[in-house]
């Protein structure tokens, strides 16, 4: 790994990098002391990122205005990204938006915010959900033991976008003194199709 850090530090690419990331004063004071020989705890992560950046940057990519953008969210986000696993995601979703021909309209940020707030049992949860639709009981509903997971982490996964709920209109809606026993869907909707690629890429 330390052959293509250093010839990335020594080379015209590592000088134009070093232009892009001085725009960015909170990344650029952990960049200038890595680059002046000051270990701390983020100096593998950045060695990671070099290495994974490598094959991707080049001076065209570092004149176009969008691709540097996200290149410094990424780099900021790879940096505080305490999770190897989600780090792997983040790298997915840096080389979606390379690839993509529409960068203004990649939901980078987004994306990388919805990554800091799930856990695993939610991502666990979430990737359950592609390509099936889920059937929501009322015991999940109420929250009654011994069903696998508590309707809560269903809307929160709503709340962060990912996932869409409705209620199944095919069944018959049964009265109760407390509640309706009827269910609802769980499905994942378009923008966490879009995401469940990069995470799944693995």
């Amino acid at each position: 790994m330390n052959n293509k850090v250093d010839k990335f530090l020594s080379g015209a690419i590592g000088g134009a990098f070093d232009a892009t990331v001085s725009l960015f004063p909170g990344i650029n004071i952990i960049w200038s002391a890595f680059k002046g020989g000051v270990s701390n705890i983020r100096t593998k992560r950045l060695e990671e990122f070099i290495y994974y950046i490598y094959d991707i940057v080049n001076l065209n990519s570092l004149n176009n205005e969008s691709f540097v953008d996200g290149l410094a969210i990424t780099f900021e986000s790879f940096l505080k990204q305490r999770s190897e696993h989600k780090r792997t995601i983040i790298k997915n979703i840096f080389l979606g938006f390379n690839k993509s021909d529409c960068k203004e309209e990649f939901e980078l940020e987004r994306m990388y915010d919805v990554l800091n707030r799930i856990n695993k049992t939610q991502l666990d949860l979430f990737i359950g959900l592609k390509d099936v639709d889920k059937k929501i009981s009322w015991q999940q509903r109420k929250g009654i033991k011994d069903y696998d997971y508590n309707y809560d982490e269903y809307k929160y996964l709503e709340f962060l976008g990912l996932v869409s709920i409705s209620q199944n209109r095919s069944i018959e809606v049964i009265y109760d003194d407390s509640f309706f026993l009827e269910e609802e869907i769980a499905f994942v909707n378009d923008f966490g199709n879009n995401f469940i690629e990069f995470v799944l890429n693995n």
